[in-house]
């Protein structure tokens, strides 16, 4: 094949990637191509005809990325700004989540999507933070069988260190906010999101606080009279510092979390409670400084994500086994390479059919961040890029993880980007 002729290839073949496409090296390689003198048997015209062929797979590809991504949500509009948290869903399919930032209070906000009829989803203010209730919210909600939202701030209350509050819809509609604890007394900044156990207490973790100042495991009781109270569970030292995702309770009944080590497991035995190193990441291979949601499948393996480390030093995805008490892990992706994303903030979610899906907050076609899914096969997990965000009216830097409702449809939000440059909340269809 003669060297225009495999420009043209080339070029035909890039056109044939629907999302995350680079558009300026594709004008290029085209201009290339109708710019250089052909073979004499092969006329100009013919030439250009390959070339708007080239440009009506680019217009078509564009157009089904269009037809997937679809944004539900811009915010900025009323204040609200910057949602950071994973959407968790109600018994009837409504999501919810929280933003960052608030430009009325700057002190963040709870909103939800209400699921429409049509499919689609409405988005729904739910309450403004006051500074005295606590600012940030950041960590991703939970939600108990009275659909009752629980969730931690980073900052503000009482003592300006954060706080642990609920929001509860009243009978005639209205969402109310009560401040269930305000942090204190050396322990601050509550990290990562919440879990519930069957009994409706509520366990995290702070940032700050304890013993030697690395952070704290806590437990929320609820007491008979509706009151609740706040127990220190575990002090974090300097073996496994400062906790970084959410707490996650499966089926054993043990809480499991991860920190800049590893990820570590918390037990209730003999009327006290105790904790031990579950698994020590390794560098090179999966990571380090585990961050966002981790989650159990029903087989009990245990998923996440590491921000830094890898083979590429821009984080991996990873499955912990436990096998016979031990803990080992598979590597499913370790991202950087290419186009690939880099850096990843959400842990992941896994699907109705077996795979498990993510952001990062770069990388990508426009080094945005991007929508991945990971496939098992016979070799391991295939990675395939769903969406490169391009910023502008696209969002840009996904920061919470990914709800994925049973039709296939992935539903999120972007820290930023979008018409107000406040983040979006987007729906991104199946395949």
């Amino acid at each position: 094949m003669t060297n225009w002729m495999e420009k043209m290839a080339l070029a035909l073949a890039a056109t044939g990637a629907v999302l995350g496409l680079a558009l300026p090296p594709l004008q290029g390689a085209l201009r290339k191509i109708c710019c250089e003198r052909p073979p004499m048997w092969m006329k100009r015209s013919f030439c250009l005809l390959f070339a708007l062929a080239a440009l009506l797979s680019l217009f078509m590809s564009f157009a089904l990325a269009a037809d997937r991504e679809k944004i539900v949500h811009v915010y900025g509009a009323d204040g609200a700004e910057n949602p950071t948290s994973t959407l968790i869903s109600d018994s009837l399919g409504n999501l919810y989540g929280t933003t960052f930032y608030d430009n009325k209070n700057d002190a963040g906000t709870v909103f939800a999507l209400l699921r429409q009829t049509s499919g689609g989803r409405k988005y729904k203010l739910l309450h403004r933070f006051r500074k005295f209730e606590g600012c940030y919210p950041e960590g991703t909600l939970v939600i108990d069988s009275d659909g009752i939202l629980f969730g931690t701030t980073f900052d503000g209350a009482a003592h300006d260190c954060g706080s642990v509050y609920q929001i509860k819809q009243a009978s005639s509609g209205k969402w109310a906010e009560t401040t269930l604890h305000s942090f204190g007394g050396g322990d601050c900044y509550a990290i990562g999101g919440l879990a519930i156990d069957k009994q409706h207490n509520l366990y995290g973790t702070t940032a700050s606080g304890g013993k030697d100042n690395l952070g704290v495991a806590f437990k929320m009781t609820r007491k008979a009279n509706g009151h609740w109270s706040y127990t220190r569970l575990h002090n974090f030292n300097t073996n496994e510092p400062y906790p970084t995702t959410n707490l996650v309770i499966p089926a054993s009944g043990n809480i499991y979390g991860g920190d800049q080590n590893g990820i570590f497991v918390l037990q209730f035995r003999n009327g006290k409670w105790s904790e031990h190193t579950a698994y020590t990441f390794r560098k090179k291979t999966d990571g380090f400084v585990p961050h966002g949601d981790l989650v159990f499948d029903p087989h009990g393996n245990l998923y996440g994500t590491t921000s830094v480390g890898g083979a590429f030093n821009f984080g991996a995805a990873y499955v912990l086994t436990n096998v016979n008490g031990k803990w080992t892990s598979t590597v499913m992706h370790s991202f950087g390479e290419g186009q690939d994303g880099r850096g990843s903030l959400s842990g992941v979610t896994i699907t109705p059919t077996g795979s498990v899906v993510g952001t990062t907050t770069a990388g990508g076609a426009y080094n945005r961040g991007i929508i991945y899914e990971l496939t098992p096969n016979n070799t391991g997990w295939r990675e395939t890029i769903l969406h490169s965000f391009a910023g502008g009216t696209d969002g840009n830097r996904p920061v919470g993880g990914l709800f994925v409702e049973s039709s296939g449809t992935i539903d999120g939000t972007t820290y930023d980007g979008g018409a107000r440059h406040q983040g979006i909340a987007f729906q991104l269809t199946a395949h």
